[in-house]
């Protein structure tokens, strides 16, 4: 039986949509600025791919989860991928989710060169180019991409060698061309000043801010220079860098496991983090029917850290009338749960992810009975 889309179910905001079949696997993850439009389109007319047209054979219900702009989308897509592996999802699934840093080699010759560290237990060994041992490692930066422009634009730049291994007698060559050496001159190659250059380069890509002034200093000079494409070229690659900085907390790597749970009036909306990182669909369930209501969201409290014991539980039930009654008898009962109930801040920017997921499903759920 085909799936019954109606598009006004959906909200036209920031999210992701995961496409699941009649038994709750994720075939499909995708992201999209304005979700209803996004989704409209895979069941207005004739697909125009077979791919297509076999996915949407195969949809039986469609979960999606609102965030509060595009890069948030973006990031949170590229963990759903990889933690579901979607069938129809093939760009992204393969490989471990990881932290990309650029490192400076320890090599006689330094060079800079990216590697890719696996956050979670899907991989325990680096991926991307390696060598022995690394000098120092900067990062991690927001993504894969966002790092391979910033190496690619200091490579160019500061006209180093690419990532690639050379040996000593071609590097010795390379650097001593690059640094201007005229046989005897001023500028013979010396270890000092390929240490200097590396430092220069380095404090750029450790200062997010100075690097895209330096981008746009360099886009104007090649500019007036008339050397267009290549200004054109930073521009492309300046405007990417500015749209991956847009602020963005599902994915913040480093902090210790947070559950984030936003209370509604007889429902409670629920998201994992593993690693600073939603990675997993949300959670929507039912409050406990109890006269205390208070204990209700006491008993889902226990529920959680008994299956999954975060460091912290962060939630809004301290901002109601029940607030300090819950906080008192999780207190009382439950004395290793470790609440939290932020004002602002990037945990408070969590908690309304969870309460606009919570308010979109609320509605939909009386839409439907």
């Amino acid at each position: 039986m085909r799936y019954d889309f109606i598009a006004e179910r959906f909200p036209q905001t920031h999210g992701c949509y995961l496409m699941l079949d009649g038994g709750g696997r994720v075939l499909y993850v995708g992201k999209a600025v304005n979700l209803r439009s996004r989704l409209s389109s895979y069941f207005r007319g004739k697909p125009d791919r077979t791919k297509t047209a076999m996915l949407v054979r195969e949809i039986q219900d469609i979960d999606i989860m609102i965030m509060t702009n595009e890069n948030e989308s973006l990031t949170l897509e590229r963990e759903l991928i990889k933690h579901y592996k979607p069938p129809y999802n093939r760009a992204m699934r393969d490989g471990p989710s990881v932290l990309p840093y650029i490192a400076v080699t320890s090599e006689s010759m330094p060079r800079l060169t990216g590697i890719d560290i696996p956050r979670f237990q899907e991989a325990e060994t680096p991926v991307g180019p390696q060598t022995d041992e690394y000098g120092s490692l900067i990062g991690p930066f927001p993504n894969v991409p966002y790092r391979n422009i910033v190496l690619d634009y200091i490579i160019e730049s500061f006209g180093l060698p690419n990532d690639e291994p050379m040996d000593e007698k071609f590097a010795r060559r390379f650097y001593m061309e690059l640094l201007g050496s005229a046989g005897e001159g001023e500028g013979r190659f010396s270890p000092e000043r390929l240490a200097a250059t590396l430092e220069q380069a380095v404090g750029l890509l450790q200062n997010p801010s100075a690097l895209l002034e330096h981008m746009r200093e360099q886009m104007i000079e090649h500019a007036v220079q008339l050397r267009f494409e290549r200004a054109h070229q930073i521009k492309k690659h300046l405007d990417a860098i500015v749209r991956m900085r847009e602020k963005q907390n599902v994915n913040r790597p480093g902090i210790k496991a947070e559950t984030v749970v936003w209370i509604g009036d007889a429902h409670a909306l629920i998201a994992h983090l593993e690693d600073g990182t939603v990675r997993r669909r949300f959670l929507f369930v039912p409050l406990s029917e109890n006269p205390e209501p208070a204990h209700a969201v006491v008993v889902l409290f226990a529920a959680i850290w008994a299956e999954r014991k975060p460091h912290e539980i962060i939630t809004n039930a301290g901002g109601d009338g029940i607030g300090q009654q819950v906080l008192a008898e999780t207190a009382a009962s439950c004395p290793r749960i470790r609440l939290c109930v932020p004002q602002k801040g990037r945990k408070r920017a969590l908690l309304d992810i969870c309460r606009l997921n919570l308010e979109y499903r609320t509605k939909r759920r009386m839409e439907e009975s």
